[in-house]
């Protein structure tokens, strides 16, 4: 826990130098971890929006940060809010599967079991797998 709190502040400082725009959107991405397993959620959360308006992430790291808000979502308990920021991901050229199964636990702990298999049926209809519908 001890290392948790000092990478914390060590990058804190990183980011009060100014430190261009690469080492701030890493800084940002590594201090929502960091959060996130100090249980920080809403500073985390921040940090990786702030990642984001950035506008230095590639595609797939644009995902992974708004997966992780969607997560931090999912455990503040708005599976709503969880929802939306999953789908925001369907606008991004990436793996939709891991999208698709983030939907539908979400849905799955919202106890709607009928929108979780559409979406665990949509992974089968669009990338091949055979699931069985009757299950």
């Amino acid at each position: 826990m001890d290392f948790l709190i000092y990478s914390k502040v060590a990058l804190m400082a990183v980011l009060d130098k100014d430190p261009g725009k690469e080492l701030l959107f890493k800084s940002h991405c590594k201090l929502g971890m960091i959060k996130c397993k100090l249980y920080e959620l809403d500073s985390a959360y921040e940090h990786f929006q702030k990642a984001l308006l950035l506008d230095f992430a590639s595609i797939e790291q644009c995902a992974n940060l708004i997966i992780k808000m969607g997560l931090i979502e999912e455990e503040r308990g708005d599976l709503n809010k969880a929802i939306q920021k999953y789908q925001s991901v369907f606008k991004l050229d990436f793996d939709q599967r891991i999208v698709y199964s983030h939907i539908a636990w979400c849905y799955y702990k919202a106890k709607n079991y009928e929108r979780c298999k559409e979406y665990l049926l949509s992974i089968d209809n669009s990338f091949g797998f055979k699931m069985d519908a009757q299950a």
